[in-house]
């Protein structure tokens, strides 16, 4: 393996970024992303120059080699002979390691011997160690059946009641208040009241509770409805299956059998 040849020294960042205004500090960072330097001291002097202030020197530099400039500044600094050995003894211990590390990782796979252990990962499939492996066992798991997810599903039934084990009392303020509206509706629509349909939108962050304050609404519901002989009054769903999932619910796609695939036309529902 070739020697990798030493990168020149460069500022990838700096923090914080001066603005023009604050002209010497502004100017200092200017000549450390063009001038190497050991120490910052060493920016003050350029050309043999030296200056009072990073001003000083910034605007020598700028009229001299640009802003833009690449030229002698940018070379790599020369290393002092005890640190170019010390440079020289960690770059060969490093090239000498990573090919042995690559040989001792490749060689712990399965079935590698010493002529495998060299083929190209690249070409999975082409090698000699994929051709003569007997493949037979997986072909018939590669493709499935186009109702193989909805057999699944009449083989494992998931069932959609609510389960929560919370107290109402144990609510903050605004789940309270928002548990409190939607059971009293319920109670009036159960009493004849016949109330206006209600819209409510239950919105707020990750982790605040959404999800546990609707699964009680739901129980609580469920438990009303039960005592007076009515059926379940609620459908939990959501537009995706994580959500769904979360809420012990079914997507919007499931519950309305909505097609996901789409044609060119869209196909009329049926009632």
């Amino acid at each position: 393996m070739a020697r990798r040849p030493r990168a020149p020294p460069r500022v990838l960042s700096y923090y914080p970024r001066y603005k023009p205004s604050e002209l010497e500090d502004y100017s200092r960072v200017k000549l450390t992303l063009h001038v190497p330097f050991r120490r910052v001291e060493e920016l003050l002097h350029l050309d043999d120059l030296r200056f009072e202030t990073f001003t000083e020197a910034f605007e020598y530099w700028s009229a001299t080699h640009g802003p833009a400039a690449e030229e002698d500044y940018l070379d790599e600094l020369p290393l002092d002979p005890e640190e170019e050995d010390l440079f020289d003894d960690i770059e060969r211990s490093q090239d000498d390691d990573i090919p042995l590390s690559w040989e001792l990782l490749a060689a712990q796979l399965p079935n590698r011997d010493a002529a495998a252990r060299f083929e190209d990962p690249d070409h999975l499939g082409e090698r000699d160690l994929d051709r003569e492996h007997n493949w037979g066992p997986y072909v018939g798991h590669l493709s499935l059946p186009d109702d193989f997810w909805r057999q699944v599903k009449l083989e494992y039934p998931t069932a959609l009641i609510a389960e929560s084990s919370a107290n109402p009392d144990s609510l903050e303020r605004q789940q309270r208040r928002f548990f409190d509206l939607v059971v009293t509706h319920y109670r009036r629509h159960l009493a004849g009241e016949g109330p206006e349909q209600m819209l409510i939108n239950l919105d707020g962050r990750a982790g605040t509770g959404k999800s546990f304050v609707v699964m009680l609404i739901s129980t609580t519901l469920q438990s009303i409805a039960s005592s007076a002989g009515r059926e379940n009054p609620i459908l939990r769903v959501a537009p995706t299956g994580v959500a769904a999932h979360a809420i012990n619910g079914r997507t919007l796609h499931a519950l309305f059998r909505l097609p996901i695939k789409l044609s060119k036309e869209y196909e009329r529902l049926t009632p």
